[in-house]
């Protein structure tokens, strides 16, 4: 089990938790992201989902969006289910707000003009 640093505002459901994750040496190794109820017990664990690694080569990305914990809770964890045996590689972990627009995706070209990032996507162009 990996804990992660204290987090303040995981009952208020505007954040989420997103990570990339690989096998190492068994595809399909499972993991669960979940939190500890007590920071000093890995037995109040609880799990808010569960993520199987599909490669021993690329990182598959994973998130749980929002995350809802009973007030209180600071600390959010990882735990192996140790199916299969073999380690899984977990990297890039963000707790981050929720965005107010999607995120763009099939990205042709990012242009930076002074203060403006204009990004075209699918053939339009979207100013933020």
């Amino acid at each position: 089990m990996v804990s992660m640093p204290p987090i303040s505002n995981g009952d208020a459901g505007t954040h989420r938790l997103r990570f990339r994750a690989k096998s190492n040496g068994t595809v399909g190794g499972i993991i669960e992201a979940g939190y500890l109820t007590d920071p000093l017990d890995q037995a109040t664990f609880v799990s808010l989902g569960s993520f199987t690694t599909t490669s021993t080569t690329v990182y598959n990305d994973f998130q749980i969006a929002p995350i809802n914990t009973p007030p209180g809770v600071t600390t959010l964890a990882f735990r192996h289910t140790g199916s299969p045996a073999n380690s899984v590689l977990i990297d890039n972990v963000d707790y981050e707000l929720i965005p107010s627009c999607n995120e763009p995706t099939n990205v042709l070209q990012v242009i930076h003009l002074y203060r403006t990032v204009f990004i075209i996507q699918h053939q339009a162009l979207l100013q933020h």
